[in-house]
Formats: C-alpha cells, sequence, structure tokens
C-alpha cells in the first residue's frame, strides 16, 4: 500500500468514525462525496484492501508490477494475478506480457 493509500485511508477512517462529514474528507481526498460513500462502503465490506486502485466496472484486486531495465524509464505492468509476489512469479509475469506484445506487434505489422 501506497504512502498516498495510507492517507486516504486514514481520512476514510475518520469520515467512518464520525470526526470528519462525507464533504469534508471528499474535500481533503479530492474526490465527490458520492465517491466517498463508495470508498467507505468498499472498506467496511472488504477492509483496508478496499481502496486500492481498481479498473472501472471490475471488482478483481490488480497488481502494479515495476520493471526497470528495459530502457530509461521503468516499464509498468498492470495484472490481476494477485498471487504473484515472489521474485520468480514476477518474473513469470513480465516473460508472459513481452511475449504477447511481440506476438500482437508482430501480427500488426504484417
Amino acid at each position: 500500500m501506497s504512502a498516498r493509500d495510507r492517507d486516504r485511508l486514514k481520512v476514510l477512517h475518520e469520515a467512518e468514525k464520525g470526526h470528519l462529514t462525507q464533504k469534508q474528507a471528499g474535500v481533503q481526498l479530492k474526490v465527490s462525496e458520492r465517491w466517498v460513500r463508495k470508498l467507505m462502503a468498499r472498506l467496511r465490506k472488504e477492509g483496508d484492501g478496499g481502496i486500492l486502485h481498481r479498473l472501472p466496472g471490475r471488482e478483481d484486486k490488480l497488481l502494479l508490477v515495476v520493471v526497470a531495465g528495459f530502457g530509461r524509464e521503468p516499464m509498468l505492468l498492470l495484472t490481476n494475478l494477485s498471487g504473484a509476489r515472489d521474485s520468480q512469479s514476477l518474473g513469470w509475469i513480465v516473460r508472459i506480457y513481452l511475449t504477447r506484445w511481440k506476438i500482437e506487434e508482430y501480427f500488426s505489422l504484417r
């Protein structure tokens, strides 16, 4: 969990306890009151992990893999394979994505 996520979590816990209104929490988080209500519902249902970023329309949790060494900027991979936490699994994910991109590039250039 990033520092930003921990900060969001603090604000949401304060709103949950009643120390902040949903409107005040929204102002601090720079989101709407409606989004605060949605985040608070996720927090109640799923715990602290409920506030992590997701793609619209997807309920599964996502893992951001940062890969350095392929250029000046690190490569960012977003995957739903949440069980991948060790270096062997992460290496497997990177190889799969790179293979897929090579195949897609081959067919797009034909």
